[in-house]
């Protein structure tokens, strides 16, 4: 992710909790730093541990992607 200067960076924390707001999850979530994985990439992975749960990808600047199965 190529980030402007100008671009608000949010915390992995924020990140975290932005994710879980937008799940709507006040309990238990498997979160994955994905930038652990590829330098090239910041943003956090967040799903509900439950078949057929809901998952989103949060990025440093706040941008999302969502997939419900």
């Amino acid at each position: 992710m190529i980030m402007d200067n100008n671009e608000k960076t949010l915390t992995k924390e924020e990140q975290i909790e932005l994710g879980k707001k937008l799940l709507k999850l006040n309990g238990e979530a498997t979160i994955i730093d994905l930038s652990k994985k590829d330098s090239n990439i910041d943003a956090v992975y967040i799903c509900e541990p439950v078949r057929g749960g809901s998952s989103i990808i949060v990025g440093s600047n706040g941008t999302v992607l969502y997939a419900n199965s």
